[in-house]
């Protein structure tokens, strides 16, 4: 957008401390249309003590709501405004993208402003007519220590001719109201009176004790009070020499030093090391790593593949941890290693491959399951009870893959219903040792040594098969497993 004119409708800063230092602008703005400007603009806004060139003595960039055309902005609102004011300044404007609009303008003053050029003038020991002070001025107003004998004297003393500074004294003294008898003031009127009366507190200190920190004891007449050295930590008293550092501080303030046998230094050159590529930087230089490098290519895993010079290669952990091969965030592939402690369990891990749902019975070793399995407790219109997962129970079962099968009963040790198979298909279980059923569904195996090797209905109870060849008569339901 296109942005052509931009009229200033006025300028003008508030001095007043308790009022926000800021300047006024307003302005028309219309796009490359001739049309006005609808929306909120970004305006930088730059203060010169130039109307051309020169450097910038103050920038604040804020959004503006610019509407209809016209807009309002105070600027000082973000940024606060820290110059004197003392000298001519101009106005640079810059919307959004734009370059800078020119001619810079001038700040004007508002009328009434041009008479705080009478205060420049006044100087610091300047005395103000009376008849431009009205009203009371408080203690709050008044500085600590502003107001001294000295300065008293100095304004009371003279003749005490009619008119005169004694004679008002005296007639302050004379006319005005006092505390009454025990109370303080707290100032005094133009017109003599005392303000602010009250009874200071009464009391009388009979003893001081010295607390925390402190030494002299309990003072019932006359005593000192010092700091206690042993408590206290004076300020630090002393420095180190460039090269060394402060290595204790006495309670005194003085300093033990020590010296850093590791400060200073210069890097003259950075040579690449192995696995890294560069070469060697005395002045300025790149290195990287050197994806070629035997260092990398013999000893750590990249995509694309290694020519590893051991044969085989190895990957996997060195201690009692398993070992995850993750797809899409979730593991796809487990090895864990063998936790039974079971007399005489030999070290064979337990290899789980597809769903998170597939498990091995805590305490079972040897077991393998290929894959299948799914969370939940149903796939598709089949229902599997209590989980979809593919469960082995007993040591060296095997699942080759399918849902809700089952390899052994987890009952008793894990090695009394060790050996089944389930090759597939969908709810089937071999419950006792060396039991195996092809695949199929909702088939069971409950005795030793017996096979089904698939298929499977629905309709009545199961029942037990010995070394049977073909299906055997099928689970009502999953859930029976």
């Amino acid at each position: 957008m296109a942005l052509l004119a931009l009229a200033a409708l006025g300028a003008a800063i508030v001095a007043r401390a308790a009022i926000p230092q800021q300047i006024g602008y307003q302005g028309s703005l219309v796009d490359s249309a001739n049309q006005p400007v609808n929306a909120s603009i970004t305006m930088t806004f730059k203060l010169y003590n130039v109307a051309s060139g020169g450097s910038a003595l103050y920038t604040e960039s804020q959004s503006v709501a610019v509407t209809a055309g016209q807009f309002n902005a105070a600027i000082g609102a973000i940024t606060p405004l820290t110059l004197p004011f003392d000298v001519p300044y101009y106005i640079g404007v810059t919307v959004g993208g734009d370059a800078e609009m020119t001619p810079r303008q001038a700040l004007a003053a508002a009328p009434y402003a041009l008479r705080t050029a009478a205060a420049d003038s006044v100087a610091a020991a300047a005395a103000l007519p009376a008849v431009q002070i009205t009203g009371t001025i408080g203690t709050t107003q008044i500085a600590n220590a502003a107001v001294t004998a000295a300065k008293l004297s100095a304004n009371y003393a003279g003749s005490a001719s009619a008119g005169g500074p004694a004679t008002t004294a005296v007639a302050l003294a004379a006319n005005g109201t006092n505390c009454p008898p025990g109370q303080l003031a707290a100032g005094v009127d133009a017109q003599g009176n005392a303000e602010g009366c009250s009874t200071p507190p009464a009391g009388t200190v009979t003893s001081v004790t010295a607390g925390t920190g402190l030494t002299g004891g309990t003072i019932t007449a006359t005593g000192t009070i010092a700091a206690d050295a042993t408590y206290l930590q004076r300020r630090v008293a002393a420095s180190c020499a460039p090269g060394s550092y402060i290595r204790a501080i006495a309670a005194d303030g003085t300093v033990t030093c020590g010296t850093d046998a590791n400060s200073g230094g210069t890097v003259t050159s950075i040579t690449a090391g192995g696995g890294l590529t560069g070469g060697t930087i005395t002045g300025s230089g790149t290195i990287a790593v050197d994806a070629a490098s035997p260092l990398l290519t013999t000893n750590f895993y990249k995509l694309g593949g290694n020519a590893f010079v051991a044969d085989p290669a190895v990957l996997g952990t060195t201690n009692n941890s398993g070992l995850n091969l993750i797809v899409n965030g979730t593991p796809a592939l487990q090895v864990q290693p063998a936790t039974s402690t079971d007399p005489g369990t030999p070290s064979a891990p337990n290899l789980i491959g597809g769903s998170v749902a597939n498990a091995v019975l805590s305490g079972v070793f040897g077991a393998t399951i290929g894959g299948g399995g799914q969370i939940g407790t149903a796939v598709g219109l089949l229902d599997c009870g209590l989980t979809c997962g593919n469960n082995v129970l007993d040591a060296f079962g095997t699942i080759g893959g399918g849902a809700g099968n089952l390899v052994g009963d987890g009952l008793g040790t894990v090695r009394n219903r060790h050996f089944g198979t389930v090759g597939g298909g969908f709810g089937n279980a071999a419950k006792a040792e060396f039991a195996t059923v092809g695949g199929g569904s909702s088939n069971l195996v409950s005795g030793a040594s017996s096979v089904i090797a698939g298929g499977g209905r629905t309709g009545s109870p199961d029942q037990t098969a010995s070394s049977a060849v073909g299906p055997s008569t099928p689970l009502a339901t999953p859930t029976q497993l």
